[in-house]
């Protein structure tokens, strides 16, 4: 029993993983424990002491050894260099004549390079010391409460940087507060090569010499390494990659002069915002690297993402072994079975609901777009027609579909005495009388001919205003 014991010990762990996955907050926690490991490690170690210390030592000792080796065996990559050394024994092949032996040597990355020497902070600064400040001096008391009788608030007294995107915190909970008026936005930085000043963007404060705590609240002072954007001076790096930014030394005080005045610092080229982001990228800078990326390569085809898949559900299946009674899921064992079939039944009703909708919404658009086009081609043939007919009076057809451009009858009009006076040729027909012969040979309009069956057989007589006819004969 006890082999048998150990052969199934903690196998239930796996299964219940493998069916129904870890809690959601699972990574979570294990970040957060992983994080404070090393916090718990260190109290360990200065609360020990005698043989348990010296234990703990080595083993943490064996521990940091391991960790620079894998951090080394990180670092380094393979480059491959000539070995003439190594000679082969016996004749080559012609084919390997012009080739040379290789080894594999290690080598550093420029990259690696970088982040030492910036870690290091070995730079050239202008000014390597700097007058330390107090807290009486860098910090003001403010009184708060209702009698003034707290004082846990600090106002920062020097000039400081917050950033593009800075919000205050609730006033009951801001416990250091940075006036607007000693907030910087841009600095008067100086090229040593150059020698020549440019007024840049100030992107973040690197380190303030003063006090780490300086460096996190923003404070520029004196000696404080800050770092500017210089991509309006078009400055590149070896690899031809455009400088975003640099590091610059404060050489002034600001909450004397009003502003800040720096120095570019020597080999502190920081990358641009695709290579490291230094913050956030607004919508258009988002959208403006999206451009340049696309644009970079015209003949490389543009990535477009394929239509979202119609989801499918699993269809059932030809047996049926999981039938459930009139009890179903009463069992703590079959409930998640029984959740899950209702799950999918749910989801088979809801796709159901979702295809008979958008079936319908595709038959009523259909019908609108139908109606649509109907009128319109009912428009286009009403006007149609009309400069059909236009045309035809124009030409000057007759009904009988000669033309009747030479024989053209002489019209003439004249007022006399308030009333028109109309020449005309005999058996010729009036223009009023021509009008109402147009608008009944009107075709493909409906209204006029329900409004002829609508009509009284007898129309009404409308007095019409008397006219003078004179038929002269040729």
């Amino acid at each position: 029993m006890a082999t048998a014991g150990k052969q199934f010990c903690n196998e239930y762990i796996e299964e219940h993983i493998k069916r129904h996955g870890r809690r959601l907050d699972y990574y979570e926690r294990k970040r957060k424990k992983e994080a404070r490991a090393a916090h718990k490690s260190s109290a360990v170690a200065q609360k020990a002491f005698g043989l348990k210390a010296k234990i703990l030592h080595a083993r943490r000792h064996a521990e940091k050894v391991q960790l620079k080796k894998t951090l080394k065996a990180h670092d380094e990559r393979n480059v491959k260099q000539a070995d003439t050394s190594a000679v082969p024994d016996g004749a080559l092949p012609t084919y390997l004549l012009d080739r040379e032996g290789q080894k594999d040597a290690k080598a550093l990355s420029s990259a690696i390079k970088q982040k030492r020497k910036d870690k290091a902070a070995k730079y050239a600064v202008p000014l390597p010391k700097v007058r330390g400040i107090a807290e009486d001096e860098m910090f003001k008391v403010m009184k708060t409460g209702k009698s003034k009788s707290k004082s846990w608030k600090r106002m920062v007294t020097k000039a400081t940087f917050v950033g593009e995107g800075f919000t205050r915190k609730p006033v009951k909970m801001e416990r250091f507060v940075r006036p607007m008026a000693l907030r910087y936005k841009k600095a008067n930085v100086t090229h040593p090569d150059l020698k020549a000043t440019f007024q840049l963007q100030i992107l973040g404060v690197k380190k303030n010499p003063q006090s780490p705590m300086y460096t996190q609240l923003g404070v520029l002072t004196k000696g404080t390494v800050i770092e500017v954007n210089v991509s309006e001076l078009g400055m590149v790096t070896t690899g031809g990659k455009v400088v975003f930014g640099k590091y610059a030394q404060i050489t002034n005080n600001p909450e004397n002069d009003g502003c800040i005045n720096a120095v570019l610092l020597s080999h502190s080229a920081s990358p641009a915002p695709e290579a490291g982001r230094r913050h956030v990228l607004t919508a258009v800078e988002r959208q403006r690297s999206q451009l340049e990326r696309l644009l970079k390569d015209p003949s490389k085809p543009a990535y477009v993402p394929p239509p979202p898949k119609d989801k499918i559900i699993r269809p059932a299946r030809e047996m049926m072994k999981n039938v459930q009674g009139s009890s179903a899921g009463a069992g703590s064992g079959e409930f998640h079975v029984y959740k899950a079939s209702r799950r999918r039944e749910y989801e088979r009703l809801k796709m159901m609901e979702d295809e008979s909708r958008q079936e319908a919404e595709t038959a009523e658009f259909e019908r609108k777009r139908k109606e649509a086009d109907g009128a319109a081609e009912a428009r286009t043939a009403k006007n149609r027609a009309k400069r059909q007919k236009k045309k035809d009076r124009a030409k000057g057809k007759t009904s009988d579909g000669k033309d009747g451009a030479q024989d053209a009858p002489l019209k003439k009009r004249r007022l006399i005495n308030g009333k028109e006076l109309v020449f005309r040729k005999p058996g010729e027909e009036s223009d009023e009388e021509q009008m109402d012969e147009v608008v009944d040979d009107e075709v493909g309009l409906p209204e006029v001919a329900e409004a002829e069956q609508e009509a009284p057989q007898e129309a009404p007589r409308i007095a019409q205003e008397q006219q003078i006819i004179i038929h002269e004969d040729d």
